[in-house]
């Protein structure tokens, strides 16, 4: 049965949005589902840059997925899957490592897989997550300039605190994948940067440099980690501008990238130690304004 779209939604997010009819726990199409994710899971975790035995696995396992979730009607499990699938199979040879937009897809078909199964509704704005894996690699579309984009506008990036509440076990291991792909792209950010000091138009670079701060903006963000996601937000509309050839990359521009970065690990660190005290853990002692 597929899901009906929830109806009356003032001015949404884009996004993925439906109202469940009922909690799947008892189908044995859900199990088979979870069993998929898992295998997914580990052939992710254990992927070799570069290796396409690996990324063919990874490849067979999206289309089962794919082909169980069409069997059981699961539209939305089908459209992320499918995009996954078609990420994979564009992927040039010499970029076989940039499997980050696949990373996030999983960790949005696992969010989807808990409310399917709980019978929840689904109503986050999943559309970053979609278009990392719709732009092909080295091919990412024009998105236009903001109004006003600048380093200040990364300092000034600021949103309310979390509030301290419980983790559920559903949540625990969605998060686990967020924080540990997270920390990966951050860690890759600043290698790409020390590249991009020395040839401020390398545009390939700074490709490499804008798709990480995009894919963690989108998963924040239905995630409802809120300053995470504006603050990366605000990093990405810098390099969009940078992308668009508004302007080089110069000092002040890559030393408040590295800000972000650095302001963005504080922030994912408290996450993750909220992961091992299973609490949402307030974040208003980070101040994102630092120079």
């Amino acid at each position: 049965m597929a899901y009906e779209p929830i109806e009356n939604v003032m001015d949404p997010a884009p996004g993925m949005f439906f109202r469940a009819p009922g909690p799947l726990q008892d189908r044995p199409d859900i199990e088979k589902i979870e069993a998929i994710l898992d295998n997914l899971s580990s052939l992710v975790g254990s992927f070799c840059p570069g290796e396409s035995s690996d990324l063919g696995r990874i490849l067979n396992a999206l289309k089962g997925l794919a082909g169980e979730a069409e069997n059981c009607g699961l539209d939305e499990f089908s459209e992320v899957s499918g995009a996954c699938i078609t990420y994979a199979e564009n992927m040039p040879l010499d970029e076989m490592h940039q499997i980050g937009p696949i990373e996030s897809g999983l960790i949005l078909l696992k969010a989807l897989a808990r409310h399917f199964k709980k019978g929840a509704d689904f109503n986050f704005d999943t559309a970053d997550i979609l278009e990392s894996l719709s732009v092909p690699l080295g091919m990412d579309e024009s998105r236009g300039l903001p109004e006003e984009i600048s380093a200040q506008k990364i300092q000034e990036s600021k949103s309310p605190s979390v509030t301290v509440e419980p983790i559920s076990d559903d949540d625990m291991e969605i998060l686990t994948d967020f924080v540990s792909e997270s920390e990966e792209n951050l860690d890759a950010i600043e290698v790409h940067l020390i590249v991009l000091e020395q040839d401020p138009s390398y545009m390939e670079i700074i490709n490499h440099i804008f798709r990480p701060f995009h894919t963690i903006k989108g998963v924040s963000g239905f995630l409802g980690l809120t300053k995470i996601n504006r603050l990366a937000h605000a990093t990405e509309n810098l390099l969009d501008s940078a992308r668009s050839g508004a302007f080089l990359i110069n000092g002040p521009a890559t030393n408040a990238i590295l800000e972000s970065v650095d302001t963005l690990k504080q922030l994912i660190s408290g996450v993750k130690q909220g992961i091992e005290n299973r609490v949402r853990q307030a974040d208003d002692d980070i101040d994102s304004n630092s120079r």
